[in-house]
């Protein structure tokens, strides 16, 4: 066969490189590929504020694996993250339901569910979120696991009324929030499963220390 080999991921070139490093690049490398879906979401800044690092020391470590800059090595490491497509929806979707107009059985089914999940949703709570985020200073978005997907669209949305006030924290769980960060009047949106916010141990250690600093939870 006469295919050309597949080009390492930038994650896997990163991993490879990293008994090279210098020291200091050593530790942001580390920090990168432990935390490769944060340096596709937040900015420069916001990853040396949490990795304890000069922001140049990114630039430099995309250098220093062959890059341009960082603002390469990110977009590099966002491609890699892209599921692979197999086909076209179309093609996947076809022959899968029988019967007559099959199009508009699909819509309504969808609706049908859709409208289910809507009963479910609690109008007082939704109202009493929005109240609190209007109010917010700062509005902190965390979605875990299943719901990333969520916060990411509620970060879009929200950004597009207030840019500089609502921020996406990037993390697998509760007891990984950036606690530090936040301040007095600043609301954290959680989205997640039900069972992902039972009180619990990791519940406890994001809101009391909440609590403490005058942040509200929506």
């Amino acid at each position: 066969m006469s295919g050309h080999p597949a080009k390492p991921s930038p994650l896997n070139e990163l991993c490879s490189a990293l008994p090279s490093l210098p020291l200091r690049l050593r530790e942001v490398g580390r920090f990168v590929a432990a935390n490769d879906y944060d340096a596709t979401t937040r900015s420069m800044r916001d990853l040396a504020t949490v990795a304890g690092a000069d922001p140049a020391a990114f630039t430099r470590l995309a250098k220093a694996l062959g890059y341009s800059g960082w603002d390469e090595l990110r977009a590099a490491l966002t491609e890699a993250r892209r599921p692979a497509q197999p086909s076209p929806f179309s093609g996947r979707a076809k022959g899968r339901r029988q019967g007559p107009n099959p199009e508009i059985s699909l819509v309504a089914d969808k609706l049908d569910a859709e409208a289910a999940g809507l009963g479910r949703i609690s109008p007082g709570s939704v109202a009493g979120a929005a109240k609190v985020m209007h109010a917010a200073r700062r509005i902190w978005i965390a979605g875990f696991r299943s719901c990333r997907s969520v916060a990411e669209l509620l970060n879009y949305q929200l950004r597009l009324f207030r840019p500089d006030a609502v921020q996406l924290v990037g993390c697998s769980g509760p007891e990984d929030l950036d606690l530090g960060a936040f301040r007095r009047g600043d609301a954290v949106l959680r989205t997640g499963l039900p069972h992902q916010w039972r009180r619990g141990p990791n519940t406890c250690c994001c809101s009391r220390p909440l609590r403490r600093r005058g942040s509200s939870r929506a």
